[in-house]
């Protein structure tokens, strides 16, 4: 499944996939601090249902969120930022298409 954009309920863009599993959570999270060199703002929160942590990168700040309900999403916390979260959908999207094509 393909991470989808839409816009939460504080009108920030914010990319999810429902099929990411909690385990999957801090690997994705790996790759995205690699790749966009992400640094830290906050302290991980780890809860029974529910991840997040706070990233920054240049004026650009994320969140980058695992709940039981919405599954794996990345949020735009600033105006600026909405461009990393795209950057990071068509990353993460491309990475799932490659996957796909491997498994058939």
């Amino acid at each position: 499944m393909e991470y989808t954009k839409s816009k939460d309920s504080s009108d920030r863009l914010m990319i999810e996939n429902y099929d990411v599993s909690s385990i999957k959570y801090w690997w994705i999270k790996r790759q995205l601090i690699k790749k966009f060199h992400l640094e830290k703002k906050t302290d991980a929160f780890q809860g029974a249902t529910e991840k997040f942590q706070i990233y920054s990168s240049e004026d650009a700040e994320i969140s980058i969120d695992w709940d039981n309900w919405s599954g794996f999403t990345v949020t735009a916390l600033n105006a600026k930022s909405d461009r990393l979260v795209l950057d990071i959908a068509n990353f993460l999207n491309k990475k799932n298409n490659a996957t796909n094509r491997l498994s058939l």
